[in-house]
């Protein structure tokens, strides 16, 4: 299941801990759990959303505020599985919300959050007719999502969303649409002409990325 460690640091640590309700069962079918603080063995665990028809959840960001937490993952079909969009009280209370499923998200594999709390960003590394990728946005509120412009084609692995230099900045891992080289890259929110931050070697397979705010990058 996707695990949100909320406050937590060391299991010897006195720092409050973060209870949600229910057991995680361990069979990967979609749970996604809180870490508490623990005794010594480790932190417990407890699910923080439990949904038997949702499951192998990808990646989560909570809100900018930690009153949400949005996550990727599949809803079980009756023929394939449907990927999605979800949204879910970081305090494990409430029902899961569907902010979106289905066409055109395929392979949402990484998401982030806006600065402002007002959009969602999924890097989708199989979006479009020719499973070029893009990066897909849509609000936090829901809806369909749609293709930032100047991403497609990038087949998409990571995000990463940060104030640097006074300037909101959007950065992305995946690869050069003609070169095919393997890079980090970044953009404005808005969409526009991806820069590369740094493409070719040493990057590989390059996938998860953030970024501090004096605007260094960690992939």
């Amino acid at each position: 299941g996707l695990l949100a460690c909320r406050g937590s640091k060391r299991a010897s640590d006195d720092t409050p801990a973060v209870q949600a309700p229910g057991p995680v069962d361990g069979e990967g079918d979609g749970d996604s759990a809180a870490v508490e603080n623990g005794d010594a063995q480790g932190p417990a665990i407890h699910a923080a959303a439990h949904d038997a028809t949702i499951r192998a959840p990808l990646d989560a960001t909570p809100s900018p505020k930690g009153e949400r937490v949005y996550y990727t993952a599949f809803r079980r079909g009756a023929e394939e599985d449907v990927p999605g969009v979800f949204s879910v009280a970081a305090d494990g209370g409430g029902d899961i919300q569907a902010l979106a499923e289905g066409a055109p998200l395929t392979a949402p594999v990484n998401i982030g959050v806006s600065l402002d709390g007002e959009r969602l960003f999924v890097a989708d590394s199989a979006y479009g007719d020719a499973a070029g990728g893009a990066i897909l946005s849509l609000l936090t509120s829901g809806g369909t999502p749609s293709a930032l412009g100047g991403t497609e084609g990038y087949r998409p692995t990571g995000i990463a969303i940060a104030r640097v230099e006074g300037e909101e900045q959007l950065y992305f891992t995946g690869r050069h649409p003609q070169t095919g080289a393997a890079g980090l890259f970044r953009i404005a929110p808005s969409g526009g002409a991806p820069n590369a931050v740094l493409s070719g070697a040493p990057f590989s397979d390059p996938s998860g990325v953030t970024v501090s705010a004096k605007g260094d990058a960690y992939v």
